[in-house]
């Protein structure tokens, strides 16, 4: 199975979602993320997620990466996008809380391993 994950920047800080009690990664800290449904092209999925999760439109999307996931499953292709449009809409039933935060910031989040994994290989390069 396949999963993506999707960095959006706006005004150089990059959205995060904490995830809510009860969920897989419960408290940890990732971008909007989800499984590719069958047939479905990988940036497609990663649309998709990123409006279901967030109610926000982006621009500019790039695969950035593939990395071994932490869940489900098998590869994450990690995504990065720019805000386009748009205010957080996000979904209660998954989410704790979100926020914008700069490169720095992130360091000292509590980060999903693949998503940590993701900053400290790519980051540079956003």
């Amino acid at each position: 199975m396949k999963g993506v994950s999707v960095i959006i920047k706006k005004d150089d800080k990059y959205l995060l979602l904490q995830q809510a009690r009860g969920r897989p990664f419960e408290l940890k800290w990732m971008p909007p993320s989800g499984a590719v449904e069958e047939g479905e092209e990988l940036a497609d999925a990663a649309k998709r997620e990123v409006k279901e999760e967030t109610g926000l439109e982006i621009e500019n999307l790039e695969e950035a990466a593939m990395l071994k996931a932490d869940y489900k499953a098998d590869e994450l292709h990690f995504f990065t996008a720019d805000w386009k449009s748009g205010d957080m809409n996000p979904d209660i039933r998954e989410l704790n809380k979100y926020g914008w935060f700069t490169k720095e910031e992130i360091k000292k989040l509590d980060l999903m391993k693949a998503t940590k994994e993701f900053f400290e290989r790519y980051s540079e390069e956003m």
